[in-house]
């Protein structure tokens, strides 16, 4: 059975597995009769469960599995995550191992414990053996499972060997070492967190970014002349404006404009990191950017525009009011332009001088008349408690004069 999926994404998630698919593509012959090169990666995995496998490609695009929690954990399970936890070693995914054992060890009990010890003695997964032995083992465990009808059909060298460890367990527990558990335990952990910080889709994904390996990318925007590689499986997953793109045009040298504006490299590069990984902290210029081209882009969701809006809104100046207010109008961003125009309104005499005002359209420059007009014929005890709810805006200039200082 074919199992498809992108080759960016396991490229980007895991190395061991896109090495093996080149390396079997590289040793044969991938043209058909017409000698059109096929650009299609093939990867046989003949031993592999199809619905374990599906798991670890749900893994690699969402850097989690999700199973039923409502189901018991039966035996069709147990070997389902058996074989999952054996594709996550075979292609080194710590963090998918990771998560296979802590599943294991908080689903495993006095019913299926002897059924999970089997499963993990047959494919040699020592840690889920070990954990499992240690389990039957314990006290309060031992009587219950081995005079169960189960652990009369084990292997005899499991039962020999359960046996032994309880044998083992009785007659050193006198001389046991005084050993801090919760230090040790606490150690892993931290060991454990450490490991899986360096392998989450968030990172990979930045790296694979800034990946120079050119053979990794299948597409070309061109802007201002400079030439970004990208990945079209990433840009369509996120973005119907480059799914569009792609489908119409050739994904070589693809030039990125809006109407008449052409982004700056900058802010480009902040809207890339957003796609990639979700990286939204960025400069005020490059947020005005993002803001007011957010439809353009078609996202698959608005938490870029609303971190652009949160962070303009923090970082307003007298310098950039103007563009604010009309990338909120182009956006159709209300509250954000009622909140705009108010801060216009107060520091009308600060703004006024402006040549940015000089180019406003005739419909905002109207409405900016207008509610300077509304705030002078009304009540000035009324405009004082509006205007105390609104910041004090400075020039670029005023804060560096403030930082000399």
């Amino acid at each position: 059975m074919a199992v498809r999926s992108h080759f960016a994404i396991i490229a980007a998630r895991c190395e061991n597995l896109k090495n093996l698919i080149i390396m079997e593509n590289n040793n044969k012959d991938s043209e058909d009769d017409d000698g059109k090169q096929d650009k299609h990666y093939y990867y046989k995995l003949p031993k592999a469960d199809v619905d374990a496998f599906r798991l670890v490609l749900e893994f690699l695009y969402t850097d989690q599995i999700r199973l039923d929690q409502s189901k018991a954990f039966t035996p069709e399970l147990i070997q389902i995550i058996t074989k999952v936890l054996q594709l996550s070693i075979e292609f080194q995914l710590v963090k998918l191992e990771k998560l296979c054992i802590k599943y294991f060890k908080g689903s495993v009990n006095i019913g299926n414990v002897l059924e999970t010890l089997k499963n993990a003695t047959s494919v040699s997964l020592v840690p889920i053996k070990e954990y499992c032995l240690r389990f039957i083992i314990k006290e309060a465990h031992y009587n219950p499972i081995v005079m169960s009808k189960e652990f009369e059909s084990l292997d005899q060298p499991l039962m020999v060997e359960i046996i032994r460890r309880r044998q083992q367990k009785d007659n050193s527990a006198e001389i046991i070492p005084n050993i801090n558990l919760a230090e040790a335990a606490a150690t892993s952990l931290a060991s454990d967190k450490a490991m899986i910080a360096k392998h989450t889709l968030r990172e990979d994904m930045k790296k694979f970014l800034n990946c120079q390996d050119a053979d990794y990318f299948d597409a070309k925007l061109i802007l201002n002349g400079v030439s970004f590689p990208v990945h079209k499986a990433i840009l369509i997953a996120r973005s119907s404006y480059f799914e569009g793109l792609f489908r119409s045009f050739s994904p070589d040298n693809i030039k990125v404009q809006i109407g008449d504006t052409t982004p700056s490299t900058t802010s480009f590069q902040s809207l890339l990191r957003f796609i990639y990984y979700g990286e939204v902290e960025m400069p005020p210029q490059d947020s005005l950017y993002l803001f007011s081209a957010y439809s353009f882009y078609m996202l698959s969701n608005s938490r870029l525009q609303a971190f652009c809006k949160h962070n303009l809104e923090r970082k307003m100046q007298i310098d950039n009011i103007i563009q604010i207010f009309e990338a909120a109008d182009r956006s159709n961003t209300s509250d954000m332009k009622v909140y705009t125009l108010n801060l216009i309104v107060r520091h009308i005499k600060q703004i006024a001088p402006l040549s940015q005002l000089e180019k406003l359209s005739n419909h905002l420059l109207l409405e900016i008349i207008r509610a300077v007009a509304e705030r002078t014929s009304d009540n000035d005890e009324d405009n004082g408690t509006d205007g105390s709810l609104l910041p004090r805006l400075n020039s670029s200039s005023d804060k560096r004069r403030e930082n000399n200082e």
